[in-house]
């Protein structure tokens, strides 16, 4: 039987599931919707074609096979990490189906075991890249390589580490349509962090990296990586959202340096309890 699921709504704002056919995504959805706890569903095209598309005449059996087919060359092509890519395996005679990220997805709080056999281990997920504290720089190796001396974080050593692992894998958005425009990427920025914040810091601080990169075209830095995650932990997302709209548009400053950020931030935050203040009932 279908399962309950919530389409979040970055399916519809992720560039490669823009890339698919209006069929390709109906049945992409469908899969979502048939797929048990652990992401796998039968494969074999009668089921598809009876769960997907039931009252859709114009979609026979041979039309099926096409669109689970070139679906799934499509997501072939995709991130490793994109949550919605499929992918196809065989045991003895039948396919199935399987979502490598669903995990990343879905989380149900009272997941059933799979009846259907497990995917082989060659698309199974590959567990996350865990970087030991001798792997990484010190502060003060940092400092004389950057010139910099970093924030300090309100966060441990171990907190830093955890959160510097997390996948972005559920971020999908793309803000490289909105840099033209400041302020168009402030509105787009806050209402993603709106959106993504409530699940805990360590989202927006993704959606905050992903926007950082694809502004300009490279790693965020470890000091503004700190001073990242103690900002979401610290300003509102209005702050948060004009203030990096800011810093990506001017390129991080000079020298790409967290002393730039930070003064952004706290500006923002003045003229933001400013406004707080003037709008006060007398």
């Amino acid at each position: 039987m279908p399962r309950r699921r919530m389409l979040d709504p970055s399916f519809t704002e992720d560039i490669e599931v823009g890339q698919l056919t209006r069929d390709e995504r109906c049945f992409l959805i469908g899969c979502l919707r048939n797929a048990d706890d652990e992401g796998r569903l039968k494969g074999n095209r009668a089921f598809l074609k009876a769960e997907i598309f039931m009252y859709d005449d114009d979609i026979d059996l041979k039309r099926m096979q096409e669109i689970k087919e070139s679906t799934l060359k499509k997501t072939e092509h995709w991130r490793p990490e994109n949550i919605w890519r499929l992918a196809i395996y065989q045991n003895g005679e039948q396919e199935y189906l399987y979502f490598p990220n669903w995990a990343d997805m879905e989380k149900p709080s009272h997941p059933t075991p799979s009846k259907l056999p497990a995917p082989p281990s060659s698309i199974l997920p590959k567990p996350p890249e865990v970087h030991s504290n001798s792997s990484r720089a010190s502060p003060e190796e940092r400092t004389k390589t950057s010139g910099e001396t970093p924030p300090q974080s309100s966060l441990g050593q171990s907190s830093l580490v955890e959160f510097s692992t997390v996948k972005s894998s559920a971020v999908q958005e793309d803000f490289t349509k909105f840099l033209y425009s400041e302020k168009d990427l402030t509105d787009f920025l806050n209402s993603t962090l709106e959106r993504y914040l409530p699940r805990g810091p360590t989202w927006a601080l993704e959606v905050l990296k992903k926007l950082w990169e694809q502004a300009l075209g490279e790693p965020m830095k470890q000091t503004i990586f700190e001073l990242t995650l103690k900002a979401v932990k610290e300003y509102p997302v209005s702050v948060l959202a004009r203030a990096y709209a800011k810093a990506v548009k001017y390129r991080g400053g000079k020298y790409g340096s967290w002393k730039y950020l930070d003064k952004i931030l706290k500006e923002e935050m003045g003229k933001a309890s400013i406004s707080t203040e003037r709008n006060k009932p007398p």
